[in-house]
């Protein structure tokens, strides 16, 4: 999740022709992001289109996550970014963070320049008898 809030930040969102398309090919969670996002006026959906069932069932035991999962849809995702998320959107981003199933306090945001990034928190990473340390989110202002 941080790193795909990072990722969309360096994307730019117009040039001299005017909006970029963007296009992926990606699963259900990633389009649900976009959704949120689009709600929001952060991004513009032009279209979406389902190409198959995968099971990612392998993935999540990779991340440590084992319990029994749905098979996602694999899109493809067409999409303009018309702004960066700012610190305001920063609700949303937790929101989609509980949809996720993401910790409370696994990601930090800061804030540099009206743009909003993340990154995990190294407290969290330490895993002791399979508890994990929790710390509350914040944000700061760099």
């Amino acid at each position: 999740m941080a790193s795909a809030i990072n990722l969309f930040q360096n994307l730019r969102t117009v040039d001299k022709k005017g909006p970029i398309d963007y296009y992926t090919l990606s699963h259900s969670l990633t389009l649900y992001y976009l959704k949120i996002l689009a709600r929001n006026g952060i991004v513009s959906l032009n279209e979406y289109v389902r190409i198959s069932d995968e099971d990612f069932t392998s993935e999540y035991r990779i991340i440590g996550n084992t319990r029994p999962k749905k098979e996602k849809k694999s899109y493809d995702i067409s999409f303009n970014k018309l702004r960066d998320i700012d610190e305001l959107d920063l609700e949303q981003i937790k929101r989609i963070e509980r949809a996720f199933n993401i910790p409370e306090g696994m990601i930090v945001y800061t804030c540099k320049g009206g743009k909003l990034r993340a990154h995990l928190n190294s407290h969290m990473m330490k895993i002791g008898q399979g508890k994990r340390v929790l710390q509350m989110n914040k944000i700061t202002k760099g």
